[in-house]
């Protein structure tokens, strides 16, 4: 009897590793290998992780094991970069004021970077320390290197401020002592040279250091001077001003015979001062003082008002300013209440000058009208205004102070005193019309019968036929009876 067995055998894949990483390196610097992905590693360092740091050049290999148990195996060379050596070339000195090149050499490199913030490899150094230069090679590698600079004194030549002379005088200039060399812009190599004419001197001096350094000056020969006279030179009448010379001369004589900086003048004229520098120059200087006449301003306009009426004062025409007492500023100043006026009027040259006028409120005139103003019609009443005034007029038509009037009316009356201001009043007057007496009674009578005659009453008074009196009146004869009556006004109708 047999019996059988199979088994499935699988051929599994052989790994391929293959070692990632930086395989330069630089001096001192690391890089890390790594392997791939597989379930097991062994490295040549022994190591049995994925990666691996390595900071020295050599070979470096790796047996890797997959997940089929198979193993594969790779080499690589890892190699070491020198670190990048900058040093410099140039002075390590300069002097102040000047500047000096420091170079980078044992290059070229990649990149530069100085602590001043400079990316060439050479720069220009102007100020003194420590100057320090990273450089970067073309694998990446970094160098530094580090300089002291130290700045030297320059010399200071000092020639000072510039210089006038007068004519025919000399004068020495010299920068100071202590210098190794001097050099003039006239080729003289001495401390001190004497000149006389005018021009811009320079020299150039060293010193122990080897520094250099120059100064200039300015000399003026033939110099004057200037007063240069400050001041109004435009007066007015009855004032005064101040003409003032520069200051900082040690001698002044002006034509007054003043021996100050400053004179004051009050009349027009030529004033001259002669002064002296501290290098005795003399210089001189004339001014024209003129004086122009004050405005003497009149003013004109009515100085007496009638109350309530205004007048016009006038300062007068060709001036540049008027200044009011009251705040007007022009010529014509508008007033209406009596009172004290000032005026200030400024001409073209700005002198002024000052009037003063007294306006008189004169009060108006206060007419009366006096007179009967109630009169029996076909009478007359005749009104006075007063006495004491200068004309009168009535709106009747009269000019007279008194006024007959014969009618009922309105009567107004102007008048005016010796100031021609005006007054008016006004009465209503009345021609009252005469009285109409109406009898009354039995007009027919019996022969031997009485009647009573009976008028209006209201009457002050009664007079009958016969001169009875009363409002009524009894008759026993035929014939014609009247009466006449007065009333209040005694006016008389019948």
């Amino acid at each position: 009897m047999f019996g059988k067995d199979s088994i499935n055998v699988q051929v599994g894949t052989k790994p391929t590793p293959n070692i990632s990483g930086a395989l330069a390196i630089c001096q001192g610097v690391g890089t890390t290998l790594d392997a791939g992905n597989f379930a097991k590693f062994v490295w040549s360092t022994s190591d049995t992780t994925q990666k691996i740091n390595v900071t020295t050049a050599g070979s470096y290999s790796v047996t890797v094991t997959n997940s089929s148990g198979c193993t594969g195996e790779t080499q690589v060379e890892v190699t070491e970069e020198g670190t990048p050596d900058p040093d410099f070339e140039g002075l390590t000195t300069f002097c102040e004021g000047k500047s000096t090149l420091l170079k980078t050499i044992n290059g070229p490199f990649a990149s530069y970077k100085w602590s001043n913030g400079l990316t060439t490899a050479d720069i220009n150094v102007t100020n003194k320390g420590i100057y320090t230069v990273t450089v970067t090679s073309s694998k990446g590698c970094i160098g530094i290197d580090s300089i002291e600079m130290n700045e030297l004194p320059a010399p200071k030549p000092e020639l000072g401020d510039s210089i006038q002379l007068c004519d025919g005088k000399t004068i020495n200039l010299t920068p100071g002592s202590g210098f190794n060399t001097y050099l003039w812009s006239t080729g003289e190599n001495t401390e001190l040279i004497s000149v006389n004419t005018s021009d811009n001197y320079s020299v150039t001096v060293t010193n122990d250091f080897g520094c250099d350094a120059a100064d200039t000056i300015s000399v003026q020969v033939g110099f004057k001077p200037n007063p240069d006279i400050k001041g109004v030179l435009a007066i007015c009448e009855g004032t005064q001003t101040k003409l003032t010379a520069k200051s900082g001369f040690t001698n002044y004589q002006w034509s007054t015979s003043s021996t100050e900086d400053s004179i004051i003048v009050t009349t027009k004229g030529n004033y001259s001062v002669t002064v002296t520098d501290k290098n005795g120059c003399i210089g001189s200087q004339q001014v024209s003082v003129t004086e122009s006449p004050s405005p003497k301003p009149a003013i004109t306009g009515n100085l007496n008002i009638c109350e309530g009426a205004k007048t016009d004062l006038n300062a007068g025409l060709g001036y540049s300013k008027y200044e009011w007492s009251n705040g007007f500023k022009s010529q014509i100043n508008p007033v209406s209440t009596g009172g004290t006026y000032d005026v200030t009027v400024t001409n073209t040259a700005g002198c002024t000058g000052t009037s003063s006028v007294t306006v008189n409120s004169i009060a108006s005139p206060i007419p009366q009208i006096t007179g009967v103003l109630k009169f029996c019609n076909g009478s007359n009443s005749t009104l006075d205004a007063g006495s004491g005034f200068t004309t009168y007029s009535w709106s009747g038509g009269g000019s007279s102070q008194t006024l007959n009037v014969t009618n009922s009316g309105t009567y107004i009356v102007t008048v005016s005193n010796s100031n021609n201001c005006k007054g008016y009043d006004t009465v209503d007057v009345v021609a009252q019309p005469l009285p109409n007496p109406n009898i009354s009674g039995v007009l027919g009578i019996c022969e031997g019968q009485p009647t009573t005659l009976k008028s209006d009453t209201g009457f002050v008074s009664y007079v009958w036929t016969g001169s009875f009196t009363g409002n009524s009146l009894t008759v026993t004869k035929g014939g014609t009876y009247s009466v006449t009556v007065v009333d209040q006004l005694g006016c008389k109708g019948k």
